[in-house]
């Protein structure tokens, strides 16, 4: 159905002759509200809009005699709100028609177009909000139109294009949020074109492509995405994720990350490009110290962090006199007898911080001439002869994040006494006096003042006056950065307000009307402080007041009659600063009033559903199972010898039955699930009462995992769906499922299930608003260490020694610490560790919140203390119930001690207060009873079977790591338990009237 081909207008049209015409055009390339569906060429000849706010479905009606066979009409179209869909067109060659549209804020489908052979088109479209699909799309050659597109909001799915050779066109694609899925494309032999892609925020699947032999751009994805990676059934080259790596190896000694320790090694090197990091650190005690690096000659790029630290022989940097760019960070620490930075002279791009600190005869900094982008924070401290930093205003000026510079010689000890050192005096800078009108673009050309304390205006300032200046461009008001009266922008040609970047404060009024082509505010963001009250009205194409957001201050808000805005989101926080005194009306649907806005702008409600596999309707030839490790205590499992590899068995007592109610949506489905062995590791699954599908080669670990449906997301309807899980392999085992609209992983046991009794109930942690954690008591990861230390809180620390390293966060349980806790109710919190960082290369954790998005925090000053540091810097706002903050590790040698969760504003001292997850704290506070009977347990550490021995009876119980008890049992004289079911870790056993006795069970 084809709906608001022509939008609703406010004024009525003229009734006669040419001013009829003349309003009847008017009405074209307008915004049509809602869903619009073109089902034959007729209703794209039609089609007059600019922006459509709903879904755009170009789709040929099946058995009609006018099919859609060409979009030129549609040059008006600039946006489209929600999902555009091109699907099932079969005479529709390419898509001229669509060269203006810019943006597609929801999904982008082109399925099913069997003549379509480019997608030229779409050369202007920079990103899609949604998700990314081609499939179905038979003579499809080229993606090149799509080769502005940076960043996919959802997944990417290309599928079934027979004739698609490589993916050249996705050229500029760095971005994709949830799964990349390649999938049956007959004619591709290579993934060229995705050489820019970083970041997958779900799974990987590259299958079924037999002529698909060059994949190695997937080399990082694989080691970033951040679910569960497939590639099979492809070319030789690209044939399994091995496969792969073995065919795109790089020369040796240039992949991964390069230590050089000794002279030795650094006359050996011959690389001209390093694809990690490289640490230039003379060994403790080496009887060979570095003292040259001209071997290093060759070298032009680091790709992740260049350390050079600790090498007190090392006098001149001269030997990376070709490194051009270090995409990581770069740092210099205690190299004693270096005297300058001369060897960096071709040095321009720093993608992370730039850290110098210790240098004992460190002088000068010249040689960072070049330096021109700097990605991260900027450090200079503790160069006791540092005194010349010229070199420092640009990067000062570009700097990305904090700037610190301390510590250092008369002349280089702020960002400040380096401009007075190096900066000529200026003249004092232009104020004008009095009222100052602009009222043509040559008006605007000769302005040269910097403050204005009393009036401004922009254009054409008398009300009467119906005249439109010729004003187009406010770039020679670059310097101006206050109005002390009003500033009215009235009646001009301007766009947008490009050109005010340096303005922070209006003193009274700022106004904004009747400027008839202006379609942003862009050019505001400096703005704080307006002292009255904001004005916008009667700006006929203003769609977007993002630049707004900065504003704090400010009594009033009045914005009306401007036809085209519909986004104003970012007033709500420009509403809050007001006294109340708000207008918001006669705007675009979405901000037509303050409860319009906020409807408009309320968070899309997630929607999260879990669900335990032995609380389902569970078939009578599956059995259920008990484990303390699985989400609810049980889990279910085909009986041995039940196998249906080519078909889904049919029978209600061969399925596991999930009948549950959810609202309407696209849902991804995940399972936690486990197979002691690979060849056994698969389900059949159906939603619905749709198509069963294969579901394999999941898993093959005894340990849970949470692992995705490939096909997800599903589309669920408003009420009672149903899920049947079926047999395919017996030893495949799960134990629970989890529904979502959102992009977010599953962890853990993952939340609660409704209407299922958990059983055994367990332990909860404290649920106070101050948590004290032990690092050590923590869920460890096996690839960390636990260290004994006099000045740690509890006598031990946790770590990761060298030469580990985890420039990408690791989802594997061993690379992780991580935190369990409950908050009593809902509030926002601060995460405080207790930490030792002693340089640079060795100060940065991965961080998460429940299934967050990993963060990296660092930049902690070196220390040879424990020191408080606050994650991130920021407060979170958590639900009351169960959390977890797991930390992962990024670099070796960080000392992690202790954690303080607190909701007040409390930072910890010293070495805080007792542990809340420490069983061995907690229960060996109590003495020793007197006359203590023989006990002993052994072997310790233990695998599956524990011995204990008593000369009286005991009642024993076992606590985990977070203090959950996990068994009770009364031993006498000699008794074996059973530990095999208990996952390996840190366990506590404690007999009434004694301390507690540590078990390590492997």
């Amino acid at each position: 159905m084809y709906t608001h081909l022509y939008p609703r207008v406010a004024r009525p049209l003229l009734c006669c002759g040419l001013m009829f015409l003349s309003a009847l055009l008017s009405l074209r390339a307008q915004t049509c509200e809602g869903d619009v569906t073109l089902s034959t060429q007729t209703q794209v000849n039609a089609f007059a809009c600019s922006v459509v706010t709903g879904n755009l479905t170009i789709k040929s009606a099946s058995a009609v005699a006018d099919p859609i066979t060409s979009l030129t009409k549609l040059t008006t179209l600039t946006r489209v709100v929600g999902n555009l869909n091109i699907q099932d067109n079969a005479s529709l060659a390419t898509l001229e028609g669509l060269n203006n549209l810019t943006t597609v804020s929801g999904n982008l489908s082109i399925a099913g177009n069997g003549s379509l052979n480019n997608l030229q088109a779409l050369a202007k479209v920079m990103a899609v909000g949604g998700a990314l699909d081609i499939g179905f799309n038979g003579v499809l050659t080229s993606l090149s139109g799509l080769s502005g597109i940076v960043s996919v909001g959802d997944y990417l799915n290309i599928r079934f294009n027979a004739a698609l050779p490589n993916l050249q066109g996705l050229s500029a694609l760095t971005t994709v949020g949830g799964y990349l899925s390649i999938y049956q494309n007959a004619a591709l032999t290579s993934l060229t074109g995705l050489n820019k892609l970083t970041t997958v925020g779900s799974s990987l699947l590259v299958q079924s492509n037999p002529k698909l032999s060059e994949c190695c751009v997937l080399k990082s994805v694989i080691e970033a995405a951040k679910g569960s990676v497939t590639i099979q059934n492809n070319a030789a080259g690209c044939s399994s994720v091995p496969d792969l790596m073995a065919a795109c190896e790089a020369p040796s000694g240039c992949e991964g990350n390069v230590m050089l320790t000794t002279q030795a090694e650094v006359n050996a090197f011959a690389c001209q490009a390093i694809t990690g990091n490289l640490s230039i650190v003379t060994a403790t005690g080496s009887a060979d110290p570095i003292k040259t690096l001209k071997p290093l000659a060759s070298l032009t790029s680091v790709s992740g962090d260049l350390y050079i630290g600790q090498n007190d022989a090392l006098a001149t940097l001269e030997g990376l006199q070709n490194l051009t760019t270090i995409g990581g960070g770069l740092a210099l620490g205690n190299n004693d007898a270096l005297p300058s930075l001369q060897g960096f002279r071709k040095l321009t791009s720093v993608g992370g911080a730039l850290q110098i600190y210790y240098n004992d005869k460190l002088a000068t900094l010249e040689g960072l001439n070049g330096l021109k982008t700097l990605g991260g924070a900027l450090s200079i401290t503790y160069n006791p002869q540092l005194s010349t930093c010229c070199v420092l205003q640009s990067v000062i000026a570009a700097a990305q994040s904090v700037v610190t510079i301390q510590n250092n010689a008369t002349g280089c000890n702020s960002a400040t006494e380096i401009a007075t050192a190096c900066t000529p005096d200026e003249p004092t800078p232009d104020v004008c006096d009095g009222t100052v009108v602009l009222a043509t673009q040559a008006d605007v050309n000769a302005f040269a003042c910097k403050t204005v304390k009393g009036n401004l205006v922009i254009g054409i300032g008398d009300l009467a006056n119906t005249t439109v200046s010729d004003i187009t461009d406010l770039s020679p008001l670059a310097s101006l950065t206050s109005v002390g009266g009003t500033l009215m922008i009235r009646a001009t040609r301007l766009k947008t307000l490009a050109g005010l970047g340096q303005l922070t404060s209006v003193g009274v009024r700022l106004l904004i009307r009747e400027n008839a082509v202006l379609e942003s505010v862009a050019g505001l963001g400096g703005v704080r402080t307006i002292g009255e009250f904001l004005v916008i009205r009667e700006n006929n194409v203003l769609n977007n007041l993002t630049a707004l957001q900065g504003v704090t201050s400010i009594s009033e808000l009045h914005v009306f009659n401007n036809p085209a805005l519909t986004s104003c989101c970012v007033l709500e926080e420009v509403i809050a600063a007001t006294q109340g005194k708000v207008t918001i009306q006669n705007n675009a649907k979405g901000c037509n009033s303050v409860a319009d806005i906020q409807k408009a702008c309320a968070p899309a409600s997630v929607q999260k559903i879990w669900l335990e596999a032995e609380c389902a309707q569970v078939g009578s030839n599956w059995v259920t199972n008990t484990s303390v490790s699985a989400s609810n205590g049980g889990y279910v499992t085909i009986a041995a010898g039940s196998n249906s590899l080519d078909v889904a068995p049919t029978a209600l007592a061969d399925r596991v039955r999930f009948t549950f109610t959810a609202q309407g949506g696209a849902y991804r489905i995940f399972a936690r699930v486990a197979a002691p062995d690979p060849n056994d590791d698969s389900f059949w699954i159906r939603v619905n009462g749709g198509d069963w599908l294969k579901w394999n080669s999941l898993f093959g670990t005894t340990d849970w995992v949470w692992k995705e449906f490939g096909s997800s997301p599903f589309a669920l309807v408003a009420g009672t769906n149903v899920i049947d899980v079926a047999y395919r392999e017996d030893g495949a085992l799960l134990d629970k499922l989890y529904l979502t609209t959102n992009n977010d992983r599953p962890a853990g046991i993952g939340g609660a299930a409704a209407a299922c009794v958990a059983d055994p109930t367990p332990v909860p942690p404290p649920t106070t608003s101050d948590l004290w954690f032990e690092a050590e008591c923590a869920q460890v990861g096996s690839r960390w260490d636990t260290v004994p230390n006099l000045y740690a809180s509890q006598g031990h620390y946790v770590t990761v020694r060298l030469p580990n390293y985890g420039h990408t966060p690791s989802d594997d349980p061993a690379d992780q610490v991580s935190f369990a806790f409950n908050v009593a109710k809902a509030d926002s919190f601060q995460f405080f560790v207790r930490v030792r960082s002693l340089g640079r290369g060795q100060n940065s954790f991965w961080v998460k919140v429940d299934g967050g998005s990993w963060a990296l925090w660092n930049g902690w000053a070196p220390s040879y203390d424990f020191q408080w540091g606050q994650v991130l810097g920021r407060r979170f706002w958590l639900k009351a119930g169960a959390h977890t903050l797991t930390f992962a590790f990024r670099e070796p040698n960080v000392r992690m001690d202790k954690v303080y969760i607190t909701a007040r504003n409390q930072v910890p001292v010293g070495l805080g207060e007792a542990a809340d997850n420490c069983v061995e704290a907690r229960l060996a506070s109590s003495e020793l009873l007197p006359n203590a009977k023989v006990f002993h347990l052994y072997p310790n550490p233990v695998h599956d079977r524990l011995t204990i021995e008593t000369d009286v009876p005991a009642q024993i119980r076992l606590y985990n790591a977070l203090g959950s008890q996990v068994l009770e049992r009364r031993v006498t004289q000699r008794q074996v338990l059973d530990l095999s079911t208990l996952p390996a870790g840190v366990y506590f056993l404690k007999r009434e009237g004694y301390a507690a006795e540590r078990i390590v069970k492997q």
